[in-house]
């Protein structure tokens, strides 16, 4: 099975989640960042972090693609927005694209699913949108035609449980040991419900 971790720039929150799955399972791993630059070095707070669990881990970062997309069996996400923001790009990734919490929880199925059909609903109007007014519509044109699809996307985000995972970008390295610890309670979580799936 494949699994893509994704987050901003691919310096810190994935790498992690990737660190922690290679070391406690033989999945396929890869990370990648929504806004990530190819080549940068894993952030030194990550690599002092996973170090403490006893984990040499030197990596780099790289672009989401769609090839990368393809590669997965499932991508999840650091935070809703990153989700939010895949979904956007690749829609007929939708049925595989979670956020790692959302994933490992059995809980608010209901609600991410009414999510996943709000998110392809906005982007069937948005396409209408273009169509409309054109690839260079006013601010004003879109926040008028996709007024009701947002407000029922907030609505629903709303309704959900913190499912991000703490970014510990720019702060101090107790940060990016509770983002550690964060992750590795929801990659234990993780495994365990994939070792449960059959076929895998």
């Amino acid at each position: 099975m494949n699994i893509l971790f994704v987050c901003t720039g691919n310096t810190c929150r994935s790498p992690m989640a990737q660190a922690l799955l290679q070391e406690k399972s033989t999945y396929h791993v890869k990370s990648a960042g929504l806004s990530a630059i190819k080549g940068i070095p894993t952030s030194e707070g990550a690599i002092k972090a996973l170090a403490t669990k006893g984990m040499s881990y030197k990596g780099s970062t790289q672009p989401i693609t769609a090839n990368l997309v393809e590669w997965s069996d499932l991508i999840l996400t650091m935070t809703i927005q990153h989700k939010q923001r895949l979904v956007t790009k690749y829609p007929k990734a939708l049925d595989k694209i979670y956020t790692l919490k959302e994933y490992v929880s059995d809980e608010q199925e209901d609600i991410w699913l009414s999510l996943k059909k709000a998110y392809i609903k906005l982007e069937e109007k948005r396409l209408t949108v273009i169509n409309k007014h054109g690839i260079e519509a006013s601010d004003q044109a879109w926040k008028d035609d996709l007024k009701k699809e947002q407000e029922e996307i907030e609505r629903l985000e709303q309704k959900l449980v913190d499912y991000d995972i703490l970014d510990p970008f720019g702060r101090d390295q107790q940060a990016y040991l509770e983002t550690l610890a964060e992750l590795d309670q929801a990659i234990a979580a993780l495994i365990k419900k994939l070792d449960q799936q059959p076929d895998l």
